[in-house]
């Protein structure tokens, strides 16, 4: 049995003999590289569940593009001190990592880790943002635009920067994860067969360096990748893994989040909003507390709907001027640090240190290459002195034939390494592959720590000894009865007689062993999971154990016999806790959500198997629990209003109230509810009447509002003492009244009306045509650029200025200037169109003879 303990302990002899059940484990050790489990505050993952010390973990908090150096400058030490300061404990943070902007990593790393937050470490960058690039495209040093980059030259200084960072903070427990690259292939949108092997291989690199941290690929959205297919392809390597999406799209929730949720449930992997904005920031469309109003109503959104984190664009230092950014003290910047995630329990804040405590550096001869595994035990020697050190190794082969040995922390062996016979189990007392150097360890009274370390594949290890006697050579598994000593040298026998080993227990179960010794037995305790539960002095060895007091599961029972001289023999079994039903239904499936009416929605699912019986359903909205149903499949949920989103998910339990995980979200929106329109729109103000010639008399005013939307208006003409008649509609704020009589007076006002028939009346406005034909008008211009918002130019765009019915356009050229000439003077909208970015308007004033400048930027969609 593997885990079988034939412990000996003979002080007195000057022999230690190490518990073999720690080292019997190293031919399974030995065997592969096995990756240890998450270290304290390190955040791992647990399927799709993010994980932070055995408690799942969701994130919120901000991206820091400027932290390192992109706003005119890295962030001063306070202004970073500060800003961890502000977030609730544990949250996280993106910032640009990558190589011409590292130096202040290491403070950034270590106020994170005084202010117990975490940081996503971008490693590469694929959009025009601070890193070199030219036109738009990513480039690495001396490297070639575009593709190039991602297929080859990523190889060079670039992976030299991802081994080197890495490397450099793998054991910081304020690294939240890795992040490969930044949107990495946008906007070039290259092939699966491109970007898949370059994620694959930057995270093979990553993981063999750290496999205790996450990677992500920083992806934007499926579409980016070829489509869905693609975008799970990149995110399918088992070195990556979090599922990354970037989102700038209007609506509760972005329509592309369906399409990575999928992704990100296929693969198991948790998925994260690394970047989330209003796509009209940019334009000054959402600030203020409408910013932040906006930000909360998508971390409520996303992380309802099964995201683990969500992060905004983007928090800054106030010399970064474009207007999306959120400033220390904003309304957007308050709302973050107050938000709380429902059930997420976070670490505490630790007490900050000015300055790390330098790792210490393990002796050259213990830096496995590899990992096999590792094993320590502790021990006590009470008489000082040289003690020869020999382990009984079984070696695969003439090449794999040793492995570490460090006592203490500090001396470090080579175990063996010289040629031996394989596959048979030999003592071995030398190092470095030389028979005549024996390993010697001077030992002071007290306690001493032996740690075995893997150095080769398939080698094996049952039993390591420290010997006072240097002329005694142990023999079979470890005989030394032909050593010379004095006293009691012959250790007690134990054996625990129930429960059996590999057996199955349940309820109160008998614990019992027997040991006998030559001397007589002075003592048995009887150990559950390595605590103490009974001592006993005489037969019988026995304690009557409740396991009901314990989860279900693997424990180890031990039994630990002492004879009169202290020496002591253990025997160890392993054990199966199982009281009752513990097995959780299976997932609820294919969840559907249907709004049948403004307050109604109707909840479909596909039933859950358990191997006794499935019970039950919870069924929650926008994450609360809002019914629990009996063994059905649907639910009509009347608590909700009309023309709002919501996200709904099932979880199954049975009578052990053994639940079942949270079925994937199904989303929906109820149809607005029927209203009554009584209300009229407001009345049009500031009415002006322009006389344009003897025939011509142009009219403007300021546009009405209504409740639900305002139709048309209704212009109506007056001619001296004469009634008032209709004359034309419009749904514009403008109107020109032709085939007028010369030199005539015209009075004239404007009725708003909605698609009720509600109209409200304007004041009224006098004009009297022209007597002479008026001098030809100046006429006006209109010209400017057109840019992306990062600045490039952007050729192609339609340029469109409407003069009552009359299209005035042109179109960009390749700097992405234009011009339109021969413009009536007055104020009009001005539209800007082009392919892949929002289509924007603006209102512009023209004045006769003058040239109207007006420069703008769209926003890529």
């Amino acid at each position: 049995m593997a885990n079988k303990i034939t412990a000996r302990l003979k002080i007195g002899l000057g022999v230690v003999v190490l518990a073999a059940g720690i080292i019997t484990g190293w031919s399974v050790l030995f065997n592969a590289k096995n990756a240890a489990a998450a270290p304290a505050n390190f955040v791992y993952r647990n399927g799709k569940t993010m994980m932070l010390n055995g408690a799942p973990y969701k994130f919120v908090g901000f991206n820091a593009y400027g932290m390192t150096g992109c706003e005119s400058g890295p962030w001063s030490n306070t202004a970073i001190d500060n800003y961890f300061k502000s977030l609730p404990p544990a949250s996280m943070t993106r910032t640009w990592a990558f190589q011409e902007r590292s130096s202040n990593l290491d403070y950034i790393i270590q106020s994170a880790t005084n202010h117990n937050q975490k940081v996503i470490m971008t490693l590469g960058n694929g959009l025009m943002n601070c890193e070199g690039q030219t036109n738009g495209y990513p480039k690495d040093t001396g490297a070639s635009l575009g593709a190039t980059f991602f297929q080859s030259t990523y190889k060079g200084t670039y992976m030299n920067w991802v081994k080197t960072t890495v490397a450099k903070y793998k054991n910081s427990p304020a690294v939240g994860m890795w992040e490969i690259s930044n949107e990495g292939g946008h906007p070039l949108n290259l092939s699966t067969s491109i970007m898949k092997p370059y994620y694959d291989d930057v995270s093979a690199v990553i993981k063999g360096i750290d496999p205790q941290h996450l990677v992500s690929t920083g992806a934007l959205a499926e579409y980016t990748y070829g489509g869905t297919s693609g975008y799970q392809a990149i995110h399918s390597s088992s070195n990556i893994d979090v599922v990354s999406f970037h989102e700038y799209d209007g609506g509760t929730l972005s329509n592309h989040w369906p399409a990575v949720l999928g992704v990100a449930n296929a693969l198991n992997k948790p998925i994260m909003v690394g970047e989330v904005g209003d796509p009209w920031n940019e334009n000054g469309m959402l600030t203020g507390q409408a910013y932040a109003d906006f930000l909360k109503k998508r971390f409520d959104g996303y992380l309802a709907a099964g995201a683990s984190g969500v992060l905004p664009w983007n928090y800054g230092q106030g010399n970064y001027s474009n207007s999306w950014s959120i400033f220390p003290g904003s309304p957007a910047a308050t709302m973050v640090s107050n938000y709380k995630i429902s059930g997420i329990v976070t670490t505490p804040t630790p007490t900050p240190t000015p300055t790390p405590t330098p790792t210490p550096t393990p002796p050259t001869n213990c830096k496995a290459t590899s990992n096999y595994g590792t094993a320590s035990s502790t021990f006590s020697v009470t008489t000082a002195g040289t003690y020869r050190i020999w382990s009984r190794v079984s070696a695969p082969d003439t090449t794999n034939n040793s492995y570490f040995l460090e006592v203490d922390g500090s001396n470090c062996y080579v175990v063996g390494d010289a040629s031996t016979t394989t596959n048979t189990w030999s003592w071995v007392d030398y190092q470095n592959g030389t028979t005549t150097a024996k390993i010697n360890a001077t030992l002071s009274a007290g306690t001493h720590t032996f740690k075995l370390i893997g150095r080769e594949p398939n080698v094996k290890l049952d039993t390591v000894m420290a010997i006072a006697d240097q002329n005694c050579v142990p023999k079979d598994k470890g005989d030394i009865s032909h050593c010379s000593a004095a006293g009691d040298t012959t250790i007690p026998v134990v054996t625990i007689t129930a429960p059996a080993d590999g057996s199955t227990v349940a309820g109160t179960t008998a614990l019992a062993a027997n040991a006998t010794d030559d001397t007589g037995i002075s003592k048995v305790e009887l150990y559950v999971q390595n605590v103490l539960k009974s001592t006993n002095t005489s037969s019988p060895y026995k304690y009557d154990w409740d396991t009901t007091t314990l989860p279900n599961g693997t424990y180890t029972v031990t039994a630990k016999a002492y004879d009169s001289s202290g020496n002591t023999a253990t025997d160890t079994n392993t054990v199966i806790i199982k009281n009752g039903d513990t097995k959780a239904p299976s997932t609820p499936g294919n969840v559907t959500a249907v709004a049948n009416a403004p307050n109604k929605v109707t909840v479909n699912w596909t039933a859950s198997t358990d191997d006794v019986a499935t019970t039950g359903y919870w069924v929650s909205r926008n994450g609360s629990v809002i019914a629990t149903v009996g063994p059905v499949t649907s639910y009509v949920d009347t608590g909700v209003s009309g023309s709002t989103s919501y996200s709904y998910q099932v979880t199954a339990f049975d009578a052990a109230n053994n639940r079942s995980a949270a079925s994937s979200a199904a989303t929906v929106t109820t149809p607005a509810a029927p209203v009554t329109d009584t209300q009229p729109p407001s009345k049009p103000t500031q009415l002006s009447a322009n006389t344009i010639s003897k025939s011509q008399i142009n009219l403007s005013w300021t546009a009405s509002t209504d409740n639900i939307g305002v139709k048309q208006y209704v212009v109506f003409r007056a001619q001296g003492s004469n009634s008032a008649t209709q004359i034309g509609t419009t749904t514009q704020t403008t109107f020109g009244d032709t085939g007028l009589t010369s030199n005539m007076t015209y009075t004239y006002y404007v009725t708003a009306s909605d698609a009720a028939g509600n109209s409200t009346k304007s004041d009224t406005v006098t004009a009297t045509t022209a007597s002479e034909p008026p001098a030809t008008e100046a006429k006006s211009t209109l010209r400017g650029t057109v840019q992306s918002r990062s600045g490039r130019p952007l050729p192609w765009v339609r340029v469109t200025v409407w003069v009552n019915d009359k299209r005035y356009s042109a179109t960009t050229n390749w700097r992405g200037q234009y011009m339109i000439t021969n413009i009536p003077p007055g104020r009009y909208d001005v539209t800007f169109r082009a392919w892949g970015f929002y289509r924007y308007t603006q209102r512009v004033s023209l004045n006769p003879g003058k040239t109207k400048w007006l420069d703008v930027q769209l926003w890529r969609y």
